[in-house]
């Protein structure tokens, strides 16, 4: 109000001079009151001339006044502030599951779907004085965060060094803080499709370096109470609040997560068994090789 009412002052104030100058323009440009008399003044029609134009000169000085409305984006104050609180919830968020699952890492990250790309919304930002760098790479490529996005499953990796999705130059140094990733656990966020209103994974939530032992059921629990209510607070931001039934939904379906858990020690030894077995089989049956084919319900291939 107290603008609005400075806002109407200045402008009056701005009428009254340019009202002035505006007659000086015109008279030095031929245009030249009308010769009339006292008694012409006071007619009825001419009173009536007289506070039509001015009636209209400060509708048109109105709107013209506005027009920079136009080009202003009266909902970016809002939105800045918005942002604001997500971020300080999202670090609060990365910051109280590292310490509830006791890990080095916490890392939250969402899909951009017009890139196809993930990148880090929210993570922990320094391991022994050392920077984490955010990151942002691509959902396609070989990485356990990119893998979760494209399959809906989580993944718990307690030997990241004996499974395919080790990479040296990411895993023996962390983003630049000279820490080795061990063991990881990744959760996919499920959220709302606008367009077809169907689920969707819109991001994952990813610890890693679990202090003691490994992590655990417990531990996958946790990040699947977290992520549904992630999904909602971003669902709500981005104006595409769910219904209390769609919350339901989403927070059943995060519970309900098929996991990906590999243990690299028990993998080796089941390994070992195999090529014990087939070994056995091929000497058995005096045969040139033996294979052994199994379904994996996770990748859809076959592994031998």
């Amino acid at each position: 109000m107290t603008a609005a009412a400075l806002g109407n002052t200045f402008s009056d104030a701005i009428g009254v001079y340019s009202g002035g100058f505006i007659e000086d323009l015109a008279r030095k440009a031929g245009f030249e009151e009308p010769p009339l008399s006292h008694e012409q003044r006071l007619l009825p029609a001419t009173k009536r001339s007289e506070r039509i134009g001015q009636c209209a000169g400060i509708v048109l000085g109105c709107l013209v006044g506005m027009f920079p409305l136009l080009l202003i984006d009266v909902t970016a104050g809002e939105k800045k502030r918005r942002e604001k609180a997500m971020d300080e919830m999202f670090d609060e968020v990365v910051d109280r599951v590292a310490i509830m699952v006791d890990c080095e890492f916490a890392n939250l990250m969402l899909v951009d779907f017009a890139h196809d790309e993930l990148y880090t919304r929210s993570g922990t930002r320094t391991v022994n004085g050392a920077r984490i760098a955010k990151a942002r790479l691509k959902i396609q490529d070989g990485t356990v965060a990119a893998r979760a996005v494209r399959t809906g499953n989580l993944y718990n990796l307690q030997d990241v060094e004996h499974t395919e999705f080790y990479v040296p130059e990411i895993h023996d140094n962390f983003r630049g803080t000279g820490r080795p990733v061990q063991s990881i656990l990744c959760m996919p966020i499920l959220g709302i499709d606008r367009s077809t209103c169907a689920s969707r994974v819109i991001g994952v939530l990813q610890l890693a370096n679990k202090r003691e032992g490994k992590f655990t059921d417990k531990d996958e629990d946790v990040l699947a109470a977290l992520c549904s209510h992630i999904s909602t607070s971003l669902g709500a931001a981005e104006g595409t609040e769910q219904t209390f039934a769609q919350t339901l939904d989403t927070l059943e379906a995060t519970l309900k997560t098929q996991g990906v858990r590999i243990n690299a020690a028990q993998n080796r030894r089941v390994d070992k068994a195999y090529k014990q077995l087939m070994t056995d089989m091929t000497s058995m049956f005096d045969a040139a090789a033996t294979q052994c084919f199994s379904g994996d319900p996770y990748a859809h291939s076959d592994r031998d």
